[in-house]
């Protein structure tokens, strides 16, 4: 599986990245939302892990027009933040993320979970992101 890490630190951008290839996936790295979107739509990967508190453009905004190409509507999107109040993980999931993961987080636990969201049909992950909606 091929696997965009959006992150501008770089630690856990290292550390997911080898948590990823340790299971035999292939991980590519950015550093702003706006180099996320050039590499959605180059690379076409499987599943995008995205921070929210970027330079440049900020992870709400760069899943907002992801969502908004028809041709990056159907990728599996896990928001990754420090970013735990309610309002946030609200907001994200309405924009139309699949999962929302804060932070601190266990790495090989993440891992799971995301190779496990990617593999879910579309409607799927819909009907989970709703019953996540649903708790808050």
């Amino acid at each position: 599986m091929r696997i965009l890490v959006v992150d501008d630190e770089e630690d856990v951008r290292t550390i997911l990245r080898v948590m990823f290839e340790q299971e035999g996936h292939e991980v590519m790295e950015a550093i702003d939302g706006e180099m996320a979107i050039s590499m959605v739509l180059a690379y076409g990967p499987d599943v995008v892990v995205l921070d929210l508190m970027l330079p440049t453009l900020d992870g709400f905004s760069a899943l907002e027009k992801l969502r908004d190409l028809s041709s990056t509507q159907a990728v599996p999107i896990v928001i990754l933040s420090a970013r735990a109040l309610s309002e946030d993980i609200r907001h994200g999931l309405e924009l139309g993320a699949d999962e929302y993961v804060t932070k601190p987080f266990a790495p090989d636990a993440f891992v799971t979970d995301v190779v496990e969201l990617a593999a879910m049909t579309p409607p799927a992950r819909d009907a989970r992101r709703r019953a996540q909606m649903a708790l808050l």
